[in-house]
């Protein structure tokens, strides 16, 4: 006979998948993503599926996930790409809700995780964070199984995806001493781990060698570092949830160190592993803070500590201000591109701003010919594969008399074929010398331009007397 818990379980199911549906679906089919990276991916895992060998989207790589999405890419399908990520955000729910418990309290945090918006954001962005951390939570459901070894080598493959991610095993490890696991055991899940994970890299350190690894954020220092850092770290969950969040930590501190201490073996252990996973991922954000989006494995270790000590009523509220994260959430910056200020305003939530950038940009790519430009003209974008990869209004600008600076082993210049009129990524200010004395007339877009130009050579494009191409929603070109 059905329990009051089961039938709990069925109606939060029910309306979870119909949350789920309406935040993925509609833009599962809207490019890659909006995540400049997921374009740098699904360009590299094209360039594999035609034969042209592997080269990192960027470095470390992420060879797994490149591999496992070259037929899309390959065949230009980015909705079959999304849909797979989305396959594994479905299986990471899954794997959440195992580990959560089949209790009421268990279903409540694992509709929370599963609708959580910085989660479902990337359900539908070729990107490889949802993989790996569906594979990051098997290999701890594998742990926590008893099944040490079996946990090893799914950690590798989400290593193969993220290489942080192989990072996790000393939390494995800790815990399957704890449990009393053998050494001999524990080395074997540590080897399986590390050899299945580093086997994806191989192509990648052979022929970059250790400086493959060298990922730090050297654009970021100073005050910057410090806003970006913030900034991104809030942006995870929103504001205000993080703001929730660290309130009922310093109200719970008492009583989760006792927790801490005094719960049975293998509760404690587990405790103690989600705090030390928590620790560990948001100290590899902190060294590298340009996406709040390499926080989201905090995000199930956090959800599960929190679990242990706070009520129903304290997860009604948390799950109110992180669910609403998604459809409205409460901007901090202010400003335009390049020159940014604080100005607290509340503005669409991140599944919607993401459907509607979506949309934008497949606007922006096809309007690129009726750019208001005099020719010869360079505009610069800010922008890289997002405007150029998979776009017929757009060919790869070969080095000619007319334009010296492109270089055919780098297609950093574009040009539209039925016009003199070439855009770029970014631009260093003795190329845009060059070019106006060439007699170019210069453009930058007003949403991207500014912020790439400042981030990359520390100048406004208006600093260069370039003449401002209106991209944002309002007040774009196209409209």
């Amino acid at each position: 006979m059905p329990t009051k818990t089961d039938s709990f379980t069925r109606r939060s199911l029910l309306l979870t998948a119909v949350a789920i549906a309406a935040a993925v679906l509609p833009r599962l089919g809207l490019g890659w993503g909006m995540d400049s990276d997921a374009w740098r991916v699904a360009q590299t895992s094209a360039r594999l599926w035609h034969g042209s060998g592997y080269q990192p989207s960027r470095l470390p790589g992420n060879p797994a996930f490149e591999l496992m999405t070259a037929p899309a890419a390959g065949l230009a399908c980015p909705l079959a790409a999304n849909m797979l990520v989305f396959a594994f955000f479905l299986a990471a729910v899954w794997v959440f809700h195992r580990i959560a418990g089949p209790t009421r309290a268990g279903a409540r945090w694992s509709t929370l995780f599963a609708l959580t918006p910085a989660l479902l954001l990337n359900a539908a962005t070729t990107m490889d964070y949802i993989p790996a951390l569906a594979c990051l939570l098997l290999a701890c459901l594998l742990a926590y199984s008893g099944r040490a070894v079996a946990a090893g080598f799914v950690l590798g493959i989400a290593g193969g995806f993220r290489i942080s991610h192989l990072l996790f095993s000393l939390p494995l490890l800790y815990y399957n001493h704890g449990r009393g696991i053998s050494p001999w055991r524990n080395l074997a899940a540590f080897a399986a781990a590390s050899f299945t994970g580093l086997l994806f890299y191989l192509p990648v350190f052979s022929s970059r060698g250790m400086d493959a690894l060298l990922i730090g954020s050297k654009f970021l220092s100073g005050r910057e570092y410090l806003l970006i850092t913030g900034y991104n770290a809030l942006a995870l969950l929103g504001p205000l949830s993080a703001v929730t969040i660290i309130v009922i930590a310093a109200l719970g501190l008492r009583n989760f160190g006792m927790l801490m201490r005094s719960t049975g073996r293998e509760s404690g252990l587990r405790a103690r592993l989600e705090l030390a996973s928590v620790c560990l991922f948001t100290g590899l954000f902190v060294l590298h803070p340009d996406e709040s989006a390499y926080l989201l494995p905090v995000v199930p270790f956090l959800y599960l500590l929190l679990a242990r000590f706070i009520g129903t009523r304290a997860l009604t509220v948390l799950a109110l201000l992180i669910v609403s994260h998604g459809v409205i959430t409460l901007e901090l910056k202010g400003g335009t591109s390049g020159r940014r200020t604080l100005a607290p305003h509340l503005t669409y939530g991140v599944l919607a701003d993401d459907w509607r950038q979506r949309v934008e940009l497949n606007r922006l790519r096809d309007s690129l010919p009726s750019l208001p430009v005099t020719e010869p003209a360079l505009v610069l974008t800010g922008m890289g594969p997002q405007l150029s990869f998979g776009n017929p209004h757009l060919a790869h600008a070969g080095k000619t008399a007319m334009f010296p600076l492109s270089d055919e082993s780098v297609p950093r210049f574009f040009r539209l074929p039925d016009r003199e009129v070439y855009v770029a990524g970014h631009l260093a200010p003795g190329e845009a010398e060059i070019l106006r004395h060439d007699g170019f007339s210069l453009y930058y877009f007003s949403t991207r331009a500014p912020s790439a130009a400042m981030r990359l050579h520390g100048y406004h494009p208006a600093e260069l007397g370039m003449a401002r191409i209106a991209t944002d929603r309002d007040h774009a070109f196209w409209k």
